[in-house]
């Protein structure tokens, strides 16, 4: 049974990928879809159902001769392949007198191969295609309707005749949809653009006038006049007789053996000129044994490569890797290109991103070095904004890093890494907490500054030998920094922060400079890691001197220094463990640990615990963020467009900040409601009285509870 499939390289579930990613089959292929028999409709349409179906006349098996079987229906007119498709309307295509010759010839001759057919598709036919699609038909990937084609008719029609004869015609992508089976399943759909539809009509009349005769009559699919719908000239041609072959001038075809893409037959069914020659079976040039499954490396040695390429990089990887990039935003780079610019001419864009990659012709621009407030204390860090284009690229690369180092890296690394996040790391740091006396808080001084190249090349090619992966990732690294002045400082070192590839570079670093190293050397003391911050948990001091010794060296060994000021020895103080420490707290990913009072669940006893709760230098950082919002003075805004506007800052907060300790936060919270107060005083003069304020606030709670985010902890102003 033939099936709706898609070509099998596009991204799966992506409906609206560029037709730059089809081209290596769309240039193979005259119409690359299947649709339905002629006289139907050879998509599917917006409510999930096929053409009705064209039942003309089954032929005997035989001409001249007694059927085999019974015949069904009315008896096919002499010289016409067509039916009545529906009242009022023109009943299908009507096979003209041109191909009388070629009907003749092929009932004569079974043998027979044509190959020579291109003139016969014609304006005429194509428009006479067009009058039989149905009006109500569903749009494909480009949205064109058949009265949107229909309100310039001829000249469309002269276009597409003109690039089908020259040989420029290019299939487009088919749109996918899924109607309900009677059994309750879905059925896959591929609804092709309107042009399609029209041109695939048009061919499948052709090659119907030469096969459908030849067909045996217990032989049901895809035919006209069977009470199955769908089919097309390409399954005339797999049934009927093998290819044409270059010996006899004509262009040497193949079907794919991929069951997904036998969809996608790569055949020139049109050639120009007239003749005809002897016709061999399909056995011996088509294949169709289910091909066995390959070792991974075989299947890697086996793919096919483009002859003018040094790269093989597959322009799905490049297509998921824009829709990353889309979904993430970011600002423009260098070169002042936003998102909405690069998406204007989408197709080209990418098109050029993967040529140029492919050919070892890519080089990334200077990077745009950008200053912006730290997330958990205040001042500024400098990062390196890539251009789109460029975040496209490293994108690529990362995503293909990706599935190799993640079974590599360490189960204590949560930096930047799927399915782990800051919150995992400080989990398991206050677990360890409570169960190691001691902890080392390790900061890399200047990390994503000073990191070596060498080093980090080292590190890539222990994992990979994709020669297009080290290629870029060392031209990536030497990229300038270009500041704000328009200044280009090159670099010798490092990596620039907020790169697409710098996260997965940075972790594949520490992977090898930090985390085996202290699974090897101290594996009796757990560590968190997340990107260059680390806390390393011991169960005495002389163990934790012992240790951040041997850290300062191994940073030494790799071209990296520890923070003076940063790193340091923290006792980790509670009822239980009393001991005379200088330092007694410590801050990791914008939480301070430190002895907090705590309640006993069961006997409501109140002791001293080692617990984390915002820090506050970030406690400061979000107030001072709040501050700059200036909620008060945006009474151009209405209550609810407040809360639209504050909500997700709000609960972003609360998410993160509220998982330990959630009082900590709650000041934080109360000054958001105390400049809602400020912002209802300015708006409206009734409610600059307290009395009358309070009624109002109350009122609001009363009605919608769940206005505004914070309000689910906290209602006072």
């Amino acid at each position: 049974m033939r099936e709706n499939q898609e070509i099998p390289w596009l991204p799966v579930g992506v409906d609206d990928a560029p037709s730059w990613m089809v081209r290596g089959v769309a240039d193979r292929c005259l119409a690359g879809r299947e649709g339905n028999a002629n006289g139907g409709n050879p998509l599917m349409h917006d409510h999930g159902k096929s053409d009705r179906p064209v039942l003309p006349a089954k032929l005997p098996n035989k001409p001249g001769e007694p059927g085999a079987e019974a015949v069904e229906g009315r008896g096919l007119p002499e010289g016409s392949t067509a039916s009545e498709t529906r009242p009022g309307r023109g009943a299908g295509l009507n096979v003209s007198s041109d191909l009388d010759r070629v009907r003749q010839v092929a009932r004569k001759d079974r043998d027979v191969r044509f190959t020579a057919l291109l003139h016969h598709v014609t304006v005429d036919r194509l428009r006479e295609a067009y009058r039989a699609l149905r009006p109500d038909a569903a749009a494909g990937v480009d949205g064109v309707t058949w009265r949107d084609y229909g309100s310039d008719l001829e000249e469309n029609l002269r276009d597409l005749h003109a690039r089908v004869q020259r040989g420029a015609y290019r299939a487009r992508p088919t749109r996918r949809v899924f109607i309900p089976k009677a059994d309750g399943r879905l059925r896959p759909l591929g609804i092709a653009v309107l042009e399609d539809k029209v041109l695939q009509r048009a061919v499948v009349e052709v090659l119907n006038a030469v096969y459908e005769q030849d067909f045996l009559g217990f032989s049901y699919g895809f035919r006209p006049g069977r009470n199955h719908y769908g089919g097309q000239g390409v399954d005339a041609l797999i049934a009927r007789g093998s290819l044409p072959t270059a010996e006899t001038g004509g262009i040497e075809y193949q079907l794919r053996r991929s069951p997904a893409d036998r969809l996608v037959v790569a055949v020139k069914l049109l050639l120009a000129g007239v003749g005809v020659e002897r016709r061999g079976r399909l056995t011996r040039n088509v294949h169709f044994e289910q091909p066995r499954r390959q070792p991974r490396e075989e299947a890697k040695m086996n793919k096919p490569k483009p002859k003018d390429k040094p790269f093989v990089i597959p322009k799905q990887l490049v297509w998921k890797a824009y829709r990353r990039v889309a979904a993430n935003k970011g600002a423009p780079g260098v070169d002042g290109q936003a998102l909405e610019e690069f998406e204007a001419d989408l197709e080209g864009n990418l098109y050029k991103i993967w040529n140029r990659m492919s050919s070892g012709s890519y080089f990334p621009p200077p990077v745009r070095a950008v200053e912006i407030p730290k997330p958990h204390s205040p001042g500024t860090r400098v990062l390196g904004v890539p251009t789109v284009a460029d975040r496209i690229a490293q994108t690529a690369a990362a995503m293909f890093l990706e599935p190799l180092v993640e079974p590599r890296f360490h189960d204590d690394s949560y930096g930047y890494r799927p399915g782990r996040s800051q919150l995992d790391a400080l989990e398991a740091c206050r677990r360890r907490c409570w169960k190691y006396d001691w902890i080392i808080d390790l900061d890399v001084q200047k990390f994503f500054d000073t990191v070596p190249w060498d080093l980090t090349v080292r590190a890539v090619t222990a994992v990979t030998d994709c020669r297009w992966v080290l290629l870029y990732v060392k031209r990536w690294l030497a990229a300038p920094l270009q500041h704000p002045d328009g200044t280009l400082v090159e670099r010798d070192k490092g990596t620039p922060q907020g790169s697409a590839i710098s996260p997965v570079l940075a972790n594949l670093f520490m992977h090898f400079a930090f985390d085996r190293w202290m699974a090897r050397e101290f594996p009796g003391c757990p560590f968190e890691r997340y990107a260059d911050d680390a806390v390393v948990h011991c169960k005495s001091r002389r163990q934790a001197e012992l240790v951040l010794a041997g850290i300062a060296a191994r940073m030494q060994e790799v071209g990296l220094r520890l923070h003076p000021d940063k790193t340091r020895i923290v006792h980790c103080r509670d009822s239980n463990r009393w001991e005379e420490h200088e330092h007694i707290s410590f801050t990791f990913l914008g939480f301070a640990f430190r002895a907090r009072e705590a309640i006993n669940g069961k006997t409501g006893q109140h002791f001293s615990s080692f617990l984390p709760a915002i820090s506050p230098e970030a406690l400061k950082a979000k107030s001072d963020r709040l501050r700059e919002l200036r909620i008060h003075r945006q009474t151009n805004l209405s209550l609810d467009d407040l809360a639209e506007w504050l909500n997700p800052i709000i609960a972003g907060w609360m998410n993160y900040y509220g998982r330990y300790y959630r009082s900590a936060v709650e000041p934080l919270l109360r000054r958001v409601s105390t400049y809602l107060r400020r912002w209802a005083g300015k708006k409206y003069k009734r409610l600059r009285t307290y009395a009358r304020f309070k009624r109002w606030w109350a009122g609001i709670l009363e009605r919608e509870p769940g206005l505004f985010a914070h309000w689910q902890w906290i209602r006072s102003y």
